[in-house]
């Protein structure tokens, strides 16, 4: 098919801030789970624990809290939080749908690739109906690398059966799609306002999609 100018037969997603408007509760999630348990969080916590992963964070939390739960049981706490976010209050991004129909139309076979478990992210799938599109969910835990690595794109375009240079790979995050860039794969960037370095983004992609929500 040929969508936008690019010769594609598959299409790989991101889906936290790429199929949906999702950044904004994980970019605030340790404000949200301190403001939960009674404390009055630091204005520097968010940062501080999206900064050190989530159990490094967590740990972090149950330190400067003096919380009781242990860093397992508030990373889980803090998923449960997001997982209620998916199934409640998610919404897709502004002009996703629209996308995933033409490619549909086209043939174009398409699944999703993320880094947040198929567990928690079924949740907004189904909620949101996006979940129709796609042939399967892959997550960086089960491939065992995060996306500084090509392996989840790899894995999901080996399931799909096409080719690297006619495979597109949508994502916000500049990191991720270097990475997939690097790799051959054609790019599709999405402007995310929490994510930095969209100038950078924009330059690397084949489309650019300047998305306000």
């Amino acid at each position: 098919m040929n969508w936008r100018g690019m010769e594609i037969d598959g299409a790989i997603f991101d889906m936290d801030g790429t199929l949906i408007d999702s950044m904004g509760v994980w970019r605030n999630l340790a404000e949200l789970y301190a403001r939960k348990k009674g404390f009055v969080p630091d204005p520097r916590v968010d940062d501080t624990v999206w900064d050190h992963g989530m159990l490094n964070g967590a740990a972090y939390l149950k330190k400067v809290y003096g919380m009781e739960e242990t860093p397992e049981v508030i990373v889980q706490e803090m998923f449960d939080l997001v997982v209620r976010f998916y199934r409640e209050q998610v919404q897709e991004r502004e002009g996703i749908r629209k996308i995933l129909e033409e490619l549909t139309a086209g043939g174009v076979r398409m699944c999703i690739a993320s880094a947040t478990d198929e567990w928690m992210g079924k949740n907004a799938m189904e909620r949101t109906g996006l979940d129709r599109f796609f042939e399967k969910y892959f997550c960086c835990r089960q491939v065992g690398e995060g996306k500084e690595t090509d392996r989840i794109y790899q894995t999901a375009r080996e399931f799909l059966g096409t080719e690297v240079e006619r495979t597109v790979v949508f994502e916000d995050a500049l990191y991720a799609a270097r990475t997939a860039s690097a790799a051959g794969f054609k790019l599709v960037g999405i402007r995310d306002a929490w994510e930095p370095g969209q100038e950078e983004l924009s330059g690397l992609s084949d489309l650019y999609l300047d998305w306000k929500n």
